[in-house]
């Protein structure tokens, strides 16, 4: 960890299968992985609570899916990863605009409980 408790990944974008386990994070700052085309990351942990703009940009996966109501996330937080085939959303999450955009795999879209009150433009940018 480096100071503030931000991740470096020493060559990052030179990695050949790297498996990242994220345990206690709390904040990903802005393109922290960006084009790390060959990371994979284990899941989002609880304790994360802010995700910078392409911050996951170009990931190649991340084994589970899991995103929090309580955590906020920039546009294009989610950007660019293939192994989103499916996004299940929460009316609470906070959606920013081009929060998830160029998923070329994105299938489906589906609200969980209902449809939030409000829904900001192009909070998806992708062509379904």
């Amino acid at each position: 960890m480096a100071e503030g408790g931000a991740v470096e990944v020493e060559g990052h974008t030179q990695g050949v299968g790297i498996l990242l386990v994220l345990q206690t994070l709390e904040d990903i700052q802005e393109a922290a992985f960006r084009s790390c085309s060959k990371l994979v990351i284990d899941k989002l942990p609880a304790s994360l609570t802010h995700l910078g703009s392409n911050a996951l940009y170009s990931v190649k996966s991340m084994k589970e899916w899991s995103i929090s109501a309580t955590c906020t996330y920039d546009a294009y937080a989610f950007s660019g990863i293939a192994s989103i085939h499916k996004l299940v959303l929460s009316k609470d999450m906070p959606l920013s605009q081009n929060l998830f955009s160029n998923l070329p795999n994105l299938e489906i879209v589906v609200f969980k409980d209902e449809l939030p009150k409000t829904i900001s433009g192009k909070i998806i940018r992708n062509k379904l």
